[in-house]
């Protein structure tokens, strides 16, 4: 699996990440940047349902994802910094 041009090798147990540049970063690591990866991405297609979704449902679902999952990626921005 990829993730952002890096190279997740698996064995067994747990997972190393490689990125371009050699640096090995711990499992946690990988799973946070693909927790970043996933609420970004939520916030995406709830931003492309609220501007154009014709299910009123959906929109309405749509317009309570963004603002807890914008402020959710703003702490795990910097969270990295306090640890």
């Amino acid at each position: 699996m990829a993730v952002h041009g890096a190279c997740v090798l698996s064995f067994g147990v747990g997972a190393v990440s490689v990125s371009p540049s050699g640096t090995i970063a711990k499992p946690a690591d990988v799973m946070f940047a693909q927790m970043m990866a996933n609420h970004e991405g939520a916030v995406e297609m709830a931003t492309t349902e609220v501007g154009g979704g014709t299910n009123a449902d959906a929109v309405v679902l749509a317009k309570g994802i963004v603002a807890p999952q914008e402020t959710e990626i703003k702490a795990m921005k910097h969270l990295p910094a306090a640890l």
